[in-house]
């Protein structure tokens, strides 16, 4: 009698144990590693033009965009002291970022793309040119919360540029100068930018639908145009909001930003090279992004973004189809 209840509580565990090894394993969310990959707080971030990715993560990524810029001349030597001019702009970029450890990541980005005028001034003094260029680039996670994330960017990058611009040698002979032989013959003309930066970025989630990012960064720069040489400084902060709204039903998400930004130098003119930003002046880029985003899906980044450049002699548009995976 006295055994009856152990005996009893033995079976009981054994048969409590042949039913735990039998009973399946909860299911694994095979997405999990994709959508904690870029949220904080539950809020998943699609990636800003103008503010840097914080998240140490491996993915590609693919943007085409296509742009229009008018610039304005005033006292310089071609035809007329003050003209305008419109350009129009094909890029692309591939960027692969792969996570070495859960807080230091590696960035490896190529662009290139073609610039060229589009009426009689901007095809007479930028004429047309390509350029392309790649980018190296190391980001460590510094600070995560559930709420916060603070990342820091260090980057090495080379853009070069080469074209055709017949003011080159129609300037000279319009001004009583006589060009150098070399100039008649070929007025192509080759530029190349090296840079060092850095950058700090944050997110700060409020909602699962809700968030905000921001960044400040500064860059060292070394231009050549030809027998140019100059040395640049760049200074840029940026601030922006994201409203995902995937966590309501509706597989949505749209990006509020805008950089200002102030570059300097010493003899390099804000039109010598399109792919040198314009310097010695401010700049306000607001931009506008529309994603899909399905918390299913969390992988999968495909959007439209939009963005424009205003400054004092120089206003840019640019539109642009983004393409990422997360892994």
């Amino acid at each position: 009698m006295v055994l009856a209840p152990a005996a009893s509580a033995c079976v009981l565990l054994l048969a409590g144990s042949a039913l735990a090894q039998t009973a399946p394993l909860p299911a694994e969310d095979p997405h999990a590693t994709a959508r904690s990959a870029r949220s904080v707080g539950g809020h998943a971030y699609s990636e800003f033009e103008y503010i840097e990715h914080p998240f140490v993560a491996t993915r590609v990524t693919s943007r085409t965009g296509l742009g229009v810029a008018q610039f304005e001349l005033r006292g310089q030597p071609v035809p007329r002291l003050d003209l305008e001019g419109d350009l129009a702009q094909l890029d692309q970029r591939f960027a692969l970022g792969i996570a070495i450890t859960e807080w230091l990541g590696l960035e490896v980005g190529v662009q290139g793309g073609a610039i060229a005028g589009v009426d009689y001034d901007a095809g007479l003094v930028i004429g047309a040119n390509g350029f392309g260029g790649g980018r190296l680039s190391g980001v460590l996670r510094v600070v995560e919360t559930d709420a916060f994330l603070l990342s820091l960017r260090v980057d090495v990058s080379a853009a070069a540029a080469a074209g055709i611009s017949p003011a080159r040698t129609v300037v000279p002979l319009l001004t009583g100068q006589q060009p150098p032989e070399s100039r008649l013959r070929s007025p192509e003309f080759s530029g190349s930018r090296g840079t060092v930066g850095g950058s700090v970025t944050a997110v700060l989630t409020a909602t699962e639908w809700l968030g905000f990012a921001g960044s400040f960064r500064a860059d060292a720069r070394r231009v050549e145009l030809d027998d140019i040489e100059d040395d640049e400084g760049w200074l840029g902060g940026a601030l922006g909001a994201s409203l995902n709204f995937g966590s309501l039903g509706v597989p949505l998400q749209i990006l509020l930003g805008s950089r200002v930004s102030w570059s300097f130098a010493d003899e390099i003119d804000d039109l010598a090279l399109s792919v040198i930003e314009p310097a010695d002046e401010v700049v306000v880029e607001p931009e506008l992004g529309f994603y899909y985003f399905d918390p299913k899906i969390p992988e999968l980044e495909l959007g439209l973004s939009t963005s424009f450049a205003f400054s004092d002699d120089t206003r840019r548009g640019r539109v642009g189809l983004n393409l990422a995976y997360w892994f």
